[in-house]
């Protein structure tokens, strides 16, 4: 109160000083209030900064310099993926994709003497990995961002040294980054140089099976338009055209969220609940009689398209040391600007029935 009365008296004392002066009250008045204002911004008497804006933009340089290579792996590989695709490390432009197709090589012996050998039974046919360059462009105001963080500390327990900035603002990237490429590109990208989105970056999984059914190098299981109803019978339909070959070894039928929703509930409704509740938990039920999981995949959201293949046969290709591919950041008046450059492709080892089996539903 005693405060408040003081700062009273001085802006009075003021102002009376400047009508003495010839200046008048409404001039003056606002004008000391002003200046009494910015005078505690200024000087820091509200609040201090819990970031240094000072050198911001050195100290997530630095913070990249030594963590390089665990915040690009995160960036392309945080995704958790790899129960569904191999992740191939290392590609610069594009990498053969070898998968042999092998004639019937046994046949009828007995005789010693006799050489009697097996033309072009074995034929390499590789598929090409193409991988293409993708970029973050980022403008963020670190007064903006301080709240955040702050609140991510203080929800976590945590202090400053235990989460500094630098790391807390590439997490955030790194998060954003991994959805972006999960959920646009894998599966639904559609490369477009002179694009801006998400899913320009690169072909995903689903545009290339679409491109190989039109050159008529898939055939596709006719399934038409999924439903309730009837999903059981098109999964099951889109696993009985693979080769039995294909049969013989682990493999997943992946499908989206709501396909497999749909599924769970009809083998419910008709068969009863499935046993495998730790499997149903991680969006994986198996498929009777054989040794593919039905999985959910968060990347066909918004298709009908079922996909069976066996494991490993799909590939995601990155090179997380190439020397192209880095992260800058630079001071930009009360800014700071974030540059990053990676790269990335998607690619099947093999589209035959031996490996891969999809319905007609786009």
């Amino acid at each position: 109160m005693k405060k408040f009365l003081s700062s009273i008296v001085a802006v009075l004392f003021l102002a009376a000083t400047a009508f003495s002066a010839g200046i008048a009250p409404a001039v003056s008045i606002p004008a000391v209030l002003l200046a009494a204002s910015l005078g505690n911004v200024v000087t820091g008497v509200h609040t201090a900064a819990a970031i240094d804006y000072t050198d911001l933009a050195s100290a997530l340089g630095a913070y990249y310099r030594q963590n390089d290579d665990g915040v690009m792996s995160q960036l392309m590989l945080g995704m958790d993926i790899e129960d569904r695709i191999s992740v191939l490390d290392g590609v610069k432009d594009e990498q053969p994709l070898i998968h042999s197709v092998t004639g019937d090589l046994v046949k009828p012996g007995g005789d010693p003497t006799s050489f009697s050998a097996t033309a072009n039974a074995f034929d390499l046919q590789p598929r090409v990995l193409k991988v293409r360059p993708w970029k973050i462009d980022l403008t963020f105001y670190p007064q903006l961002m301080e709240r955040q963080w702050l609140g991510y500390l203080k929800s976590n327990g945590s202090d400053p040294t235990e989460m500094p900035f630098a790391e807390f603002f590439f997490n955030e990237i790194t998060k954003k980054a991994n959805e972006n490429i999960r959920l646009s590109a894998l599966f639904g990208g559609s490369y477009n140089g002179a694009g801006t989105a998400p899913a320009d970056i690169f072909d995903g999984f689903l545009e290339i099976i679409a491109d190989e059914i039109t050159a008529t190098n898939i055939t596709p299981v006719a399934t038409g338009a999924v439903s309730s109803g009837t999903v059981i019978g098109d999964i099951e339909d889109t696993y009985d055209n693979l080769h039995e070959a294909a049969k013989g070894v682990p493999g997943i039928i992946l499908v989206s969220p709501t396909l497999f929703d749909w599924y769970v509930r009809a083998y419910r409704s008709t068969h009863g609940a499935n046993g495998d509740y730790t499997g149903m938990a991680q969006g994986k039920v198996p498929l009777d009689g054989s040794m593919y999981m039905i999985t959910r995949e968060p990347g066909l959201a918004s298709s009908q398209r079922i996909i069976a293949t066996t494991v490993e046969n799909l590939v995601y290709g990155v090179d997380t040391a190439g020397e192209e591919n880095t992260v800058r950041v630079e001071q930009n008046r009360r800014a700071i600007d974030v540059m990053v450059d990676a790269k990335g492709g998607v690619q099947f080892r093999d589209i035959s029935t031996r490996a891969l089996s999809v319905n007609d539903q786009a």
